[in-house]
């Protein structure tokens, strides 16, 4: 039981004793959301007078019998509330209620609810234009988001838990440059990824002869013959050869599923990557080619659940297939004298004063915001916990979707059906990461040219689609830091949120002894890992094209539509730029200089 179980049960002197405790500032033990414990603040005098006016009264009752008292009346507390906890809890809606009428309501010209990139852009726009008296409420303990950067994990280097690439030409990419921020080049493309296979690999001889050959045909076809006779050379926990990966890069994937994929589907409907790879390896006569159809299935992990963050049978092939074999390039923050947390500071400082963080909100009330003069009535929770009310003559919400998702703000009245919909209906997936640090460089066991990573799991892995992607920011300019990320998308960074931290550990060193030697893979110094479905203000990574919506466009614009003096931003709201930094800050800023205009005609 909470706060002293069986205990709260004493005498009637031990219960006046705890009961004069109750009054005194009391530490509260925090449940496993809470990032620590908090102290009951002072009360207001004229409040702290009359509890101890009546706290005297009651100890003159029970110790003075002869003059009428009854003790007993006092012990209300332990027959009605027998939980310490809940006394607590019983005092301090009372303290609430009370304040309610003392202190004021807040008023602001618009309140912005979100500090992470779409929130600060909004914010910044509005007082850019005009409209200074402006309240930023962001429900974590720190700026920024699902942009969140780590300064101390490996001394030197930031290293980034969320955001980690922006792409060239993006809005994102122009702060960079003003800033003098510094950045890596990251391609996309398959000279920097090495494969690796954990399975007994039935490549013969012939199979490599067949890619590596540039000879003519007759030199071929002798090549080929003599190695079909030979032996079947199976290939144990090692990278797969230059030779071979191309062969399977080019015969499986890129002419093989790509294409497929790329044709659509026959009748022309939409459809996820699961159902997709299945019937192109029916068609194929490849369902029962374990060995080809494991590298299919990791191809597809690395190239649209880690792109995407939505499990395979749910990501839309018809409006992701354009990117499948592309090779982006991209800018990597996660380097000395970069970091996503440096180009965000540049909208941090002019506002600072104006963002108050750990307040979460519970309600939006717009029932009279279509009214002239109408106002926006938000409830939210202040860092002790309190139910706090601020009104504004607009709201901005940049929540991410999985927020919305949950339900956990109360809108009143109801968002309109359309917009619940839509909400519904966009994609939102969950990518994870597992980064570890070898304070010793010298222990680096893998290629550090090689940017990416990627094993091929044996079919009845359980962990088959956990940490089996490895991306190498020592490839980046990164100080030559032996570090490594291990990632997880879709379903599997969804399973990673459900075992512990050492057990994820454990998975991912089990991989890279599979890929590299049992005895060449030191534990590292360090690790930590990401759990973005399990953080309450975000629930997830990000936005994705998902099956089944007909018109992905007109859905967007659903999510960006205003209801009443209740605005929309964020990456979800946004089709061209969507999953991305670069959404969520230009939907952010040109919804403040929209409603900056509205406020100030």
């Amino acid at each position: 039981m909470r706060g002293g179980g069986g205990d709260c049960h004493g005498s009637s002197s031990n219960s006046r004793h705890r009961r004069r405790n109750l009054l005194s500032p009391t530490k509260i033990k925090p449940t496993e959301k809470d990032d620590d414990t908090f102290m009951m603040t002072t009360l207001p005098p004229e409040l702290e007078a009359a509890i101890q006016e009546m706290q005297n009264d009651r100890n003159n009752k029970n110790n003075k019998e002869e003059e009428g008292g009854n003790p007993e009346a006092w012990d209300f507390f332990d027959d009605i509330l027998p939980d310490v906890s809940d006394r607590l809890s019983f005092l301090q809606n009372t303290l609430d209620f009370l304040l309610g009428f003392i202190l004021p309501v807040e008023v602001h010209d618009v309140l912005v609810i979100g500090a992470g990139w779409s929130g600060l852009a909004a914010a910044n726009a509005l007082v850019e234009n005009g409209v200074n008296d402006v309240k930023v409420l962001e429900a974590r303990s720190y700026i920024g988001g699902r942009t969140k950067t780590s300064t101390d994990f490996v001394p030197g280097v930031p290293i980034e838990e969320g955001s980690e690439w922006t792409y060239p030409g993006s809005s994102i990419q122009t702060i960079l440059e003003d800033l003098n921020l510094s950045y890596g080049i990251t391609s996309y493309d398959y000279e920097t990824l090495a494969l690796y296979e954990s399975i007994p690999l039935q490549r013969t001889a012939a199979a490599a002869a067949t890619a590596a050959t540039t000879a003519n045909a007759s030199t071929a076809n002798a090549s080929t013959a003599a190695a079909s006779s030979a032996p079947v050379l199976p290939v144990l926990s090692a990278e797969v050869s230059e030779d071979i990966k191309d062969t399977l890069l080019k015969d499986l994937w890129l002419n093989g599923f790509v294409k497929f994929a790329k044709n659509g589907r026959q009748d022309g409907s939409d459809w996820g990557y699961t159902e997709a790879m299945n019937k192109y390896l029916v068609e194929n006569d490849l369902k029962d080619n374990v060995e080809d159809k494991q590298v299919l299935n990791a191809f597809v992990m690395n190239e649209v659940e880690s792109e995407f963050s939505g499990p395979a049978e749910d990501v839309s092939v018809a409006k992701t297939n354009s990117i499948l074999g592309s090779g982006l390039t991209l800018s990597y923050l996660s380097v000395p004298g970069g970091g996503y947390g440096n180009a965000l500071g540049s909208l941090v400082t002019p506002i600072r004063d104006k963002i108050q963080t750990r307040s979460p909100v519970t309600s939006i009330d717009y029932s009279s915001s279509n009214n002239n003069g109408g106002i926006v009535r938000v409830s939210y929770r202040n860092e002790k916990g309190r139910e706090r009310v601020v009104e504004a003559k607009a709201v901005v919400v940049t929540v991410p979707l999985g927020v919305l998702k949950t339900g956990s703000i109360d809108f009143i009245p109801e968002l309109p059906a359309n917009k619940k919909a839509a909400i519904d209906a966009v994609g939102y997936g969950n990518l994870n990461k597992l980064i570890m640090y070898w304070e010793d460089n010298s222990k680096v066991f893998w290629p550090q040219d090689k940017q990416w990573l990627l094993l091929v799991s044996e079919e009845d892995d359980p962990f088959a689609n956990l940490w089996t992607l490895f991306f190498n920011p020592m490839s980046q300019g990164n100080g030559n830091n032996a570090i490594l990320v291990a990632w997880a998308a879709g379903d599997g960074a969804d399973q990673t949120e459900l075992i512990s931290n050492i057990d994820n550990l454990g998975i991912a060193m089990l991989h890279l002894k599979t890929m590299f030697g049992a005895t060449n893979v030191p534990l590292p110094t360090r690790y930590m890992t990401t759990r973005w479905r399990r953080d309450e203000f975000s629930r997830g990574a990000y936005t994705y094209p998902a099956v089944g919506i007909a018109d992905e466009q007109q859905i967007r614009e659903t999510l960006a539509e205003n209801v009443g003096r209740v605005y929309f931003a964020g990456e979800g709201t946004s089709l061209e730029w969507g999953a991305t930094s670069a959404g969520a800050y230009n939907t952010g800023g040109k919804v403040g200089e929209a409603v900056a205009q509205q406020l100030l005609q």
